[in-house]
């Protein structure tokens, strides 16, 4: 099932333009810092569009999409991003580049990630997808409860390996969100058909735990539960799951969530210094 983005990697960075989404709900939630983090990426062309429930500044950039408020959080997002890409024309783009509005970026985020010359590439709140993968493997921006781990999880079954992620020498901030039962659960649906083995979904929720005990037993709780809830259901899992599995348990996979692990608790010294 592997893909060769040979479109990609014959282009240099200079040759790259990317379109990024930048999420955020309103101007209660418009975090500036965070969007310059996005706007001065060093050594990379953008069009950055903002994305919002309600309008934030005036000009084309802020698009905003009218979703039912009564969805639960990770849908409407999802929506949103559907709807924006098909009014752009994304095969003016070599990437898409996805942007959660409570993320800090360092400064040489894309550009180290694209360097990887992989068809995605970075995390969840920060996910760079390439034109080619997006109109030939995901067809549509996915409408779920956890839209970005979909991609990375379909991501990983395509590369056989984990999508890379940031390792260069700067620090992603994350600004603390309490842990909502809601999403928390829908999040163990989804994370039971992308195939995520139990040992893996319990140790990525007990490193969490690491630098927010509190916040990381809810989570564990509510997760657990909508996974559990969906075995036993024995609901439909997506057609790659098996691929995603194996990957999920592979040697390199385990050294990632272990280094995962420790970026998160580095964020625990940077939440204390919020409050």
């Amino acid at each position: 099932m592997a893909i060769t983005d040979t479109q990609i990697k014959q282009k240099s960075c200079k040759e790259i333009k990317i379109l990024t989404i930048f999420l955020t709900k309103d101007k209660t939630t418009f975090v500036k810092e965070n969007f310059e983090s996005v706007k001065n990426q060093e050594r990379v062309r953008q069009d950055i569009y903002t994305v919002s429930a309600k309008h934030i500044f005036d000009g084309k950039n802020n698009l905003v999409v009218d979703v039912p408020k009564d969805l639960p959080t990770p849908l409407r997002i999802a929506i949103s991003i559907r709807t924006i890409l098909k009014k752009i024309n994304i095969t003016s783009y070599t990437h898409i580049f996805k942007v959660d509005g409570d993320i800090k970026l360092p400064l040489d985020y894309l550009i180290n990630i694209l360097k990887k010359r992989v068809c995605i590439a970075g995390t969840g709140p920060a996910l760079l997808i390439s034109v080619p993968f997006f109109l030939e493997m995901l067809k549509e921006y996915p409408l779920n409860y956890c839209d970005d781990g979909y991609i990375l999880s379909f991501g990983a079954s395509v590369l056989g390996a984990l999508p890379p992620s940031y390792d260069g020498a700067g620090i992603i901030e994350i600004l603390p969100n309490p842990v909502s039962k809601k999403i928390e659960y829908f999040y163990g649906v989804e994370y039971y058909k992308f195939g995520l083995p139990l040992k893996i979904l319990l140790l990525n929720r007990l490193l969490f735990a690491l630098s927010n005990p509190l916040e990381g037993l809810k989570s564990i709780t509510y997760c657990l539960a909508g996974y559990v809830s969906t075995v036993i259901k024995k609901e439909k899992r997506y057609k790659w799951w098996k691929h995603y599995s194996k990957v999920a348990t592979s040697v390199s996979s385990w050294k990632s969530y272990i280094s995962s692990g420790r970026r998160t608790r580095s964020l625990k010294r940077w939440r204390r210094k919020l409050k």
